[in-house]
């Protein structure tokens, strides 16, 4: 296996949730792992307790003069400092830098590659499984990854969230034959990887700042289904256009599922009863149907559970063993979080923040709090995405009786100069104008909008707003899930 060269590497934003679970993989495989980021986080905590060294701030000293291998977020630009050291130094330690080429130096460059780079290179030699799409990526690869640890096939798991029956919370340490991982289409990174088989949850619009379009992103799904071993699995939705037409340009083993009548799983009759979604399953090969049970919310999650039955079953684990690994599966860290209570309102928490997820996770509080009025706490992700999709989560946000919009989360490592002319506080004024106008009238309900500059702000906003017949969810990609931490501690 390639990486068994590497005996020292350097993580840079060790902190992310996918760098820092490569880190843990590389610590349990005997590797020296140092790593930076620009706070401590109970991620970097933990990394520390493994074994990792960890620097806050980064900085060219960091890098040790004798590391095999620089890995890097793909929020960490090309200029940044640690990025820019150029040489490693095997021999002569005690020389200063500028000593680079004499008694004994070596003048290689040091090897660097991105996090996904990294993540192809050592599942290489597994049955790798990867889970891709718009919305739902790591839901799905943690159910998935569920079925296949509880039935006994010891994956190696990397998703994009956390998990408490994970081994390590968003990895598991898994020895058997396949690994199962999330797969990101931004800036096609997903292309960096060799699957075997693929699971395809939806694909929309999204990253535009790096696709032009949405033909563009399909072109470029077509290229990565394209990549899936001979004779093995495309497992996808057949209720989405979109990945239909991705599908049927590759002549692997496609399975389908959705509720349409010739997909290969089809799920019926779902209803919710006391907080648990029930629906029933038909299959190919199955003489009647197949009730299923899910302690998560949302249609949405229905089919999330859908994609990764339609895998789990492609590989001969029993329905049996899939329904009660399903029946027990309570979500993921952000991903419809109950976090705890504020004046007696539960708290959720999640990482939504695309409009389609925004509408989705409405829904699914209206159906599980029937009974209560939806706050909804929202920091948009990316000035780019909330401009390019500006007319989508204008009309994204109706299930709510109130929505409290924070200013737009400035993603690190991203260049958006060009759209600094948008601002929650246009994206505010765009929704009251909806509310109010003869487009909306039939679905109108009352509606309150409150706009803060700052996370601070929101805050103050949900504590003077929220009553305890009410449900309150804290939503997006960027710091505000920290408003939920403070909110609950607050009341204690």
């Amino acid at each position: 296996m390639p990486y068994k060269k590497y005996k020292k590497i350097h993580f840079i934003g060790i902190g992310g949730i996918g760098v820092s679970a490569v880190a843990k993989w590389a610590l349990l495989e005997g590797v020296e792992v140092s790593g930076s980021d620009v706070e401590n986080t109970e991620i970097t905590s933990e990394l520390q307790k493994m074994g990792a060294k960890i620097f806050i701030g980064h900085k060219e000293k960091n890098i040790a003069r004798d590391i095999d291998l620089i890995v890097y977020s793909s929020a960490v630009p090309a200029t940044n400092p640690e990025r820019s050291v150029l040489r490693r130094i095997r021999h002569s330690k005690s020389l200063p830098l500028e000593k680079e080429g004499q008694d004994g130096f070596n003048n290689d460059l040091i090897p660097q590659k991105s996090y996904f780079e990294f993540l192809g290179e050592i599942t290489r030699g597994k049955k790798l499984i990867a889970v891709s799409g718009t919305n739902g990526k790591s839901t799905t690869t943690a159910m998935l990854g569920k079925i296949l640890i509880d039935a006994g096939l010891d994956p190696l798991v990397i998703v994009g969230s956390k998990i408490n029956v994970f081994s390590h919370g968003n990895f598991n340490y898994g020895k058997g034959e396949y690994a199962v991982v999330e797969a990101c289409e931004h800036n096609a990174h997903m292309l960096n990887l060799h699957p075997w088989s693929i699971v395809l949850t939806n694909i929309e619009a999204d990253h535009l700042d790096f696709y032009k379009n949405l033909d563009n992103i399909l072109e470029a799904f077509k290229k990565y289904v394209a990549k899936i071993e001979k004779g093995c699995f495309l497992i996808y939705n057949g209720d989405d256009k979109n990945s239909a037409e991705v599908a049927k340009t590759h002549a692997c083993r496609l399975i389908s599922y959705g509720v349409h009548e010739d997909a290969d799983l089809r799920f019926e009759e779902r209803h919710i009863d006391k907080g648990t979604q029930i629906f029933q399953t038909k299959t190919v090969g199955l003489p009647k149907p197949y009730q299923m049970e899910l302690q998560v919310p949302g249609l949405f999650n229905v089919y999330n559970a859908m994609a990764a039955i339609s895998m789990a079953k492609a590989l001969g684990i029993k329905f049996e063993v899939i329904k009660k690994s399903l029946a027990n599966f309570r979500g993921l860290w952000r991903r419809f979080e109950h976090v705890g209570e504020y004046n007696g309102a539960p708290i959720i928490s999640d990482y939504g923040h695309h409009p389609h997820a925004i509408e989705a996770t409405l829904l699914a509080a209206r159906e599980f709090y029937p009974d209560r009025r939806v706050i909804l706490a929202y920091e948009p992700h990316q000035h780019h995405r909330t401009k390019a999709l500006f007319a989508d989560f204008v009309r994204s946000f109706d299930k709510a009786d109130v929505l409290i919009l924070g200013e737009i989360y400035n993603v690190e490592g991203r260049v958006e100069k060009q759209d600094c002319d948008i601002s929650s506080r246009k994206l505010a004024d765009a929704i009251i104008k909806y509310w109010e106008s003869d487009e909306n009238k039939k679905e109108r309900t009352e509606h309150e909008l409150f706009y803060c500059e700052n996370n601070d702000e929101v805050l103050k906003a949900l504590k003077e707003t929220i009553n305890s017949d009410d449900v309150v969810i804290i939503m997006g990609a960027g710091g505000i899930y920290k408003v939920a931490k403070r909110l609950i501690a607050a009341d204690s």
